[in-house]
Parts: C-alpha cells; structure tokens; sequence
C-alpha cells in the first residue's frame, strides 16, 4: 500500500487531518497520491479543498435563507520560506484546475495586478481562482496597489461587483465566482498587512492554515520507490484528474443541497451555539466560523459524491476548522518586540528537547545570554515549555 512509505511521523499527522474525511472522499484519495511529498500534509489537503471548490463555483451551494454558503474556499498558507507552499498550491493547480476541459476550466489569476486590471479580467471570465503563490506579490504596498484590499474584501462577498470607468459609468460583474488561494510567511503577513486587513474583513474571509515544518524530508524520491512504483503512483494520479473531472461535471447545475436529516443538522447547530468566539483580535474571524464549517462540510459532502451533507461531514469539517484555528492567534495578532522573541525562542526550541547552552547560541544575534535565560524562564511559566532534568542538566521542550 502507499502510504506504507511514510514516515512514522507523517502518517501520525495523516491519521490526525485525513482520516477526519470519510473513506471514499476524493480528497483523502488525493492526499494519499503524494506520498513523496515534502509540504505539510495540511497543505497539501485544504489546497485541494480550495481548488475543487474553484472548480464548483456557483453550481452547487447550501441555502441559509438569507444567504448562500458556496463552496468557494479561500485559503491562506502561512509558514516560513521554503516549508512547501508554492508546492502545495502549485501541485493541486497543475493536477486539478489545469487538467479540466475546455466546457469546465476556471481562469486562473497569477502575478502582481492592480484593482481595475483584476476587475478587467472577471469580467471576461467570472468563474475564477487567484493564485498568489506568494501573497505579498498581489497584496503590496506599492502607491499603485491602492484600493486593492477593499476591493477583493468586497468581491469575495460574491455580490454583483463594480468598477467606475473615467468615463463616468460602470463595469460591473453580476455573478462573481472567485476564490483566492496564496501563501505568506508570518513575518510579513504581520508587518507588511494593513492593520485594517482583520479588522476590515478582508482575513477573516480567509481559512488561515499555519504550520513551522516540513511533513517530511525526502532527497532523492526515485530512490525510495522501484520503477514500478513510481509509475503505479503517476496512473493513480491519472485517474484522479479524470475522476475530478467527472466529479465536478457530476455537480453543474444541481444548485441547493440540504442537510440529510435532523442529526446531521442538529450536530452543525449545537456546534454553531456552544462555540465561544473569541474577543479582541480573533472575534472577527470567530464570527466567521460558521461559514467556514459550512463551507467545508459543504466540500467534504461533494468529495463523497453525496446530494446531501450528512452528520459524518459536519463533525469532520468541524474537525478540519479547529486544526486551523489552533494556530490562528501565532498568525493575526500583532507582536510586541518582546513577543517576537519569545517566538523566536520556541521556534528554536522546535519539536525537539534542547539544553539551555543550545538555547543561548541560537539566540545570540537577538538577546544576550541573561535575557534567553528569562524568556526561557517565562516560558516555563507560560506552560508553552516544559522543564526537564537528566544526567545531562537541564532541558527544555515544548508542550
């Protein structure tokens, strides 16, 4: 089987973000056709979420009376550079988004582009997916770039959108069908975003996954699988792309699907009562939580095939929410310069046990030695770092 190539440690993560997705669902079948690759398998899971909603658009939707939830995923990888991001996002566009026919292709968004160029391109083709490997390359502070966050705040509203011309009218886009997939690392997401970003709506639209590593580190893939292997697994993907393409043309047209029965309501309901939203920072993003939950027990019952959502689909899109929601704070919530190092003190603290020695070098061009000392002190008493004691001295890992 394939996933017997991985790692201990990367099926322990895919047991804990897969297996939320029932058996037959496309998209655990799709995560399980990169065995070999290196991004976070979190990454790997919700790009494909973004592009199969991409790819639905406005075909298929949950009706909430005073509003529709569409499949229509916005998503945001955050991580340091080189941790797979531009992989993830670019490994779903080339096998799902690029691998549709003509009667169901999505125009795909790419590069630096202005408000009216962007507006210019939805109104030739509404149904499509932004791609911005890296986001600081659409969202810059550029004089230019002016108005470009207000503007997509508002399209991601899915409303008729509209643009005014120098001649004094109005280019306007009746059904937009847009979603927006990108990647940024926590640095510049926190120093170079406009603070009005959260606040104004503009994040909160947007499903924030976070991850500090890599799922795995493989040098040479050729040489972990035989020949025959390899090709096993590039048909796999073969036949994926044609059961994508099947699966969204399966949905054109279907428009309203409802709960299957009460329980599989009343298990959405009672998670949307009891959840407490947060206060300050988070509470615009907590107050979008029920569309998020929607919205990927929505996918989750579209990978199944389903004309229905069912109790299973909620508890995992409840499941899939809460795993992104765990590291929301580390990514919204600006830092103090204080903050900022006791960051950094976890980060080299890692996944690992370190001595204190260990600590105080990899600190060194940031604090001196005294000030690591009581980070790490303050650390401890935070919770955020256990203490412990050996043969060897003291040691420090994260809870």
């Amino acid at each position: 089987m394939i996933t017997q190539i991985f790692s201990e440690g990367r099926l322990n993560i895919l047991k804990n973000i897969v297996e939320y997705l029932p058996e037959e669902s496309f998209l655990r079948e799709y995560v399980e056709a990169w065995p070999l690759a290196e991004p976070p398998v979190s990454f790997i899971l919700y790009s494909a979420m973004a592009m199969l909603g991409s790819a639905l658009g406005r075909n298929v939707y949950f009706d909430q009376d005073v509003h529709r939830t569409y499949p229509l995923l916005n998503l945001l990888l955050i991580g340091p550079s080189g941790i797979g991001k531009s992989t993830a996002i670019h490994m779903a566009e080339d096998m799902l988004i690029r691998s549709l026919p003509k009667d169901l292709e999505v125009y795909i968004v790419q590069g630096k582009s202005t408000k009216e160029a962007l507006h210019d391109d939805l109104m030739q083709n509404s149904q499509s997916i932004v791609i911005a490997s890296e986001l600081s390359n659409m969202f810059s502070r550029e004089k230019y770039n002016e108005g470009i966050i207000p503007y997509v705040t508002d399209l991601l509203d899915l409303r008729p959108s509209s643009v005014r011309t120098k001649a004094g009218g109005h280019k306007v886009i009746q059904e937009p069908s847009v979603s927006i997939i990108g990647g940024s690392t926590k640095e510049w997401l926190q120093d170079q975003m406009p603070s009005t970003a959260g606040a104004g709506g503009f994040l909160p639209r947007f499903l924030i996954v976070k991850e500090d590593y890599k799922g795995q580190r493989i040098a040479d893939p050729r040489r972990v699988l035989s020949a025959a292997r390899l090709r096993e697994l590039e048909l796999r993907r073969e036949r994926l792309k044609i059961e994508f393409q099947r699966l969204v043309r399966s949905y054109r047209g279907v428009g309203s699907i409802d709960f299957s029965d009460y329980s599989a309501s009343d298990c959405y309901g009672y998670w949307y009562q009891t959840y407490t939203p947060e206060t300050g920072n988070l509470a615009p993003f907590a107050a979008r939580a029920g569309v998020h939950v929607m919205r990927l027990a929505l996918l989750v019952a579209i990978s199944c095939e389903q004309a229905d959502i069912r109790e299973r689909d909620v508890e995992a899109a409840i499941k899939l929410y809460e795993y992104t929601h765990k590291k929301l704070q580390e990514v919204v919530v600006p830092m103090s310069p204080q903050g900022k190092l006791l960051a950094k003190v976890l980060e080299c603290v890692g996944s690992g046990s370190v001595s204190q020695m260990f600590i105080r070098r990899a600190m060194r061009n940031y604090c001196s030695s005294l000030d690591a000392d009581k980070m790490v002190t303050s650390l401890v008493d935070s919770g955020d770092l256990m203490m412990e004691r050996d043969s060897s001295g003291l040691s420090f890992r994260r809870k």
